[in-house]
């Protein structure tokens, strides 16, 4: 996750601005908690789902790819789902088990 509260509170409102107003709404709170914790790999990868629906490819190729940089910095169940998101979104290689 992230060692700073503000960034996990940022993280917690887009989260609930997901689920209760759309992804539209959430965008804003995702992208200022990557402002308060540039390491914040889980905000980046919803930030490249929020781009991908938001008709931005490049951004979210971006996005998606600095989620994937950071993935160590996740804990175990949103490193796999960065890695899946990076590779659906980025390298269109994914792999079933």
């Amino acid at each position: 996750m992230t060692p700073s509260l503000d960034a996990l509170k940022a993280y917690t409102s887009a989260m609930q601005a997901m689920r209760t107003k759309g992804p539209e709404a959430a965008t804003p709170f995702f992208k200022h908690a990557v402002e308060l914790d540039p390491n914040f790999a889980v905000a980046y990868a919803y930030l490249g789902v929020q781009a991908t629906t938001g008709l931005e490819p490049g951004l979210s190729m971006e996005y998606r790819t600095k989620a994937y940089e950071l993935r160590d910095r996740a804990s175990e169940a949103d490193k796999y789902w960065n890695t899946a998101t990076y590779h659906k979104g980025v390298t269109g290689n994914i792999q079933r088990p």
